[in-house]
């Protein structure tokens, strides 16, 4: 018996997103959205800081409605915290296969 998963994605991508994230309070979250072309609404995504945030993390990433994504940074310091200058995020992004709702274990 093997553990391999069948596929049910019907396609996928890697692309480079421009965010200037704000200023975050301490101990909030914040959610913002970007358009990005050629998502579509249930898209599974994941958002990557291509350097270190400091003080900041990337806790949620979905596309909300065609076009958008949406994107949820924290900040769980005690004091406020300002990324700073525009950054480039990498977004990984899936589309299921409407025909197959689940994978498999074969």
């Amino acid at each position: 018996m093997s553990n391999l998963l069948t596929s049910n994605l019907q396609i996928g991508g890697i692309a480079s997103v421009t965010i200037d994230v704000g200023s975050q309070a301490a101990n909030d979250t914040d959610e913002s959205t970007v358009a990005v072309a050629g998502l579509k609404s249930g898209d599974f995504c994941i958002l990557s800081a291509d350097a270190h945030l400091d003080g900041i993390g990337i806790c949620d990433a979905r596309c909300s409605t065609d076009g958008t994504l949406s994107y949820t940074i924290v900040n769980p310091t005690a004091g406020g915290v300002d990324p700073g200058a525009t950054a480039t995020y990498k977004l990984l992004w899936f589309r299921q296969d409407a025909t197959q709702t689940d994978a498999t274990a074969t």
